[in-house]
């Protein structure tokens, strides 16, 4: 998905997807969040720090934890 069809199933502007995609977002309203986790099918805890729910109902990192390097 480019950025600009995340911006038009989202409703914003290309220029805070790239924002977003950046970190220089610092504040996003609620209703745009929401409709950002709708349309990419996913959890604020995927997006915010990379872990998904396991069968568990616990929380599993996708990734390694960083080492601090």
């Amino acid at each position: 998905m480019t950025q600009a069809q995340l911006a038009k199933a989202v409703g914003v502007t290309k220029a805070a997807v790239s924002a977003w995609e950046l970190g220089s977002t610092q504040n996003i309203k609620l209703k745009t969040w929401l409709k950002l986790l709708a349309v990419l099918h996913t959890t604020a805890e995927y997006l915010l720090e990379g872990v998904t729910p396991s069968s568990t109902g616990r929380y599993k990192a996708l990734k390694p934890p960083s080492n601090g390097n």
